[in-house]
């Protein structure tokens, strides 16, 4: 069976860093699970969105922390951020998460997964590219 594959928002990957620097072992994580059964990827658009989120609301300088090596331990694979499509602010209500979509178009994600539902048009996004947004990692496949 082919892997789905799972396009996680800024705000997702903000709270599975955050639980971890909470000494929370990264091999109890959920995203470790269900990495077993799904794809997950992130672009460098989050990890710029995560560090600005983490600068202004925690920490006032990186010493301390390493991304990399978060997202290495979670098996979450980046990509690159490409041009946004000239329509794709159809599509959401929020034009800063008109990348976030766009990613996840790109690597024709089956799942975006985000705390920020209000600000995507989900039924128009449903019937248009047949991505699903959820706002919590998907069930682990029996």
């Amino acid at each position: 069976m082919k892997a789905k594959i799972v396009f996680c928002d800024t705000n997702i990957i903000f709270g599975l860093f955050y639980r971890v620097l909470q000494w929370l072992s990264i091999t109890n994580s959920s995203i470790v699970e269900i990495s077993q059964y799904y794809d997950i990827y992130i672009s460098r658009h989050v990890i710029q969105e995560l560090e600005v989120n983490i600068l202004e609301k925690y920490w006032s300088t990186f010493d301390d922390i390493d991304l990399n090596n978060f997202v290495n331990n979670t098996n979450i694979q980046i990509i690159n951020s490409r041009e946004l499509d000239e329509n794709i602010n159809d599509f959401v209500f929020d034009p800063n998460d008109a990348q976030i979509l766009q990613d996840a178009l790109n690597i024709r994600a089956d799942f975006l997964i985000t705390q920020n539902m209000k600000d995507f048009n989900i039924i128009k996004i449903v019937e248009t590219f047949d991505l699903n947004i959820i706002n919590r990692l998907p069930p682990i496949p029996i």
